[in-house]
């Protein structure tokens, strides 16, 4: 039998005061718990926003000194592949390079006033040596004004100016803003790997390389617990660059697509699966070949390689999935990781102690059959 029309109606009317008494009646905590006054948790916010601001700026302190060293000491391979350009060595930004929710505590651990600053510098990197702190904010490059203003377009606009007043090749006069007075650099750029390098704040342990700079999460700043295990994270994207392998796997998927394309036309949908397949060709003899060029690239920074291998077997530990052998898999297994960083350590200190240059080693070139003799 059908409700009848009005019955239905009064169901309707009742059902948000049902709903209401039936979560009235729902179990409730039993304990008296402290009152927080909203006030309270609000100044609790902003304090833990400090810290995420206190954290980041940390990382990329971190980072810097360890990728400028490595971005360094690698000039000549990175010039090898018209990758090489000049650096000084630090990071700037101000309290606009953070979300709008963290600009209060930017401005407290960076500075405020739209002054683009010195966030970060490497030891031994020409603005370290010059006498360059981090805090300083820049107010002028050879005498011109430096961009300013209370947005992120500050600092791009700086890089951008930097970036013209290095092609002169000359050294660059500073002047600086520090607490109260005025100071002022003349720096010498040095010869760098031209990709940048910043912090990813993901929480996720990963690091990343698109073929024009090098990302570093801050899941996998936590996870490096030395410096040595985050110059051999940064070695490894470093070589992914170096060595184009991003611009290779662009390439693959370019011809799966191409296949794709050719069942298309005979009116087969293939849902893409030859991108999908051609772009994972090759992916595990790439990561391979970034652990191994990337050893490389450590060492001839002058980084202790010896305990690099150990990364993978914690990286093991941590990821137990790693562990299984997995040939659809993008990367290789943890183990073998392991083991092919072992060897490449020997290798490394094999010529390190006969005098040898530290350069990777490379397939040898197929030797041309003989031509035929002549009648």
């Amino acid at each position: 039998m059908r409700a009848s029309p009005p019955f239905r109606f009064r169901l309707i009317r009742l059902g948000p005061c049902l709903a209401l008494a039936l979560i009235a009646a729902a179990c409730a905590p039993v304990t008296q718990a402290p009152h927080v006054d909203p006030e309270s948790a609000k100044a609790e916010a902003e304090k833990q926003r400090l810290l995420v601001v206190e954290r980041y700026v940390a990382d990329l302190r971190r980072l810097n000194a360890i990728a400028f060293r490595i971005f360094a000491a690698n000039a000549d391979f990175c010039r090898e592949k018209g990758k090489s350009a000049g650096a000084f060595g630090f990071k700037v930004g101000n309290a606009y390079s953070f979300p709008k929710d963290f600009e209060a505590g930017a401005r407290r651990v960076v500075g405020g006033r739209g002054l683009v600053r010195i966030v970060a510098v490497a030891p031994g990197s020409p603005a370290g040596r010059a006498g360059m702190r981090e805090g300083d904010a820049v107010l002028a490059l050879d005498g011109t004004p430096a961009p300013k203003g209370e947005n992120e377009a500050a600092t791009r606009d700086f890089g951008k100016q930097l970036a013209e007043q290095v092609k002169t090749g000359n050294p660059i006069v500073f002047r600086v803003q520090r607490e109260n007075e005025e100071v002022e650099f003349a720096l010498h750029p040095v010869a760098a790997c031209a990709y940048g390098y910043g912090i990813d704040p993901k929480e996720i342990v990963n690091a990343s390389a698109d073929g024009k700079s090098v990302q570093i999460t801050s899941g996998m700043m936590r996870f490096a617990e030395t410096d040595e295990e985050l110059a051999t994270v940064v070695g490894h994207e470093l070589a992914h660059n170096l060595m184009g392998h991003i611009d290779s796997k662009r390439g693959n998927i370019a011809l799966g697509f191409l296949v794709d394309l050719l069942f298309a036309g005979f009116g087969v949908n293939t849902g893409g699966v030859f991108s999908d397949m051609a772009g994972q060709s090759y992916s595990q003899e790439f990561e391979t070949e970034a652990d191994y060029v990337g050893l490389y690239l450590m060492a001839r920074a002058g980084y202790d390689i010896a305990g690099s291998p150990n990364f993978w077997r914690r990286m093991g530990v941590r990821n137990p999935g790693s562990i299984r052998t997995n040939h659809a898999a993008s990367h290789p297994s943890a183990p073998y990781r392991f083991v092919s960083l072992d060897k490449t350590v020997e290798e490394i200190e094999r010529k390190k102690a006969a005098g040898l240059p530290l350069r990777p080693e490379m397939k040898a070139e197929p030797v041309p059959a003989a031509a035929p003799a002549g009648n």
